[in-house]
């Protein structure tokens, strides 16, 4: 492996698992990171392959977490739970 594709391959693997932190921080940053690492193309090597799978699971977990969020507020809005009754 040379200088190079290790130097991609690390720069990968790092945005990856930003990715994944950033899934339970900002998931938007999260899916940035992770699209991120998909754009940068390399040869394949060993890291570069388990960065474009730790990619995929952090894209995964931020859609569930955005999904998860939504519904979550849009229960709780409709509870009442929200919502003050001074401000309406």
């Amino acid at each position: 492996m040379t200088e190079e594709n290790y130097l991609y391959g690390t720069g990968k693997y790092v945005l990856s698992i930003l990715g994944i932190i950033f899934a339970f921080i900002q998931p938007i940053i999260g899916i940035l990171f992770c699209i991120s690492c998909f754009l940068i193309e390399r040869k394949e090597n060993k890291l570069v392959a388990k960065s474009k799978r730790m990619a995929e699971i952090g894209i995964i977990l931020n859609v569930a977490i955005i999904i998860i969020t939504i519904a979550l507020t849009t229960y709780l809005t409709n509870q009442g739970y929200l919502l003050s009754s001074t401000l309406a």
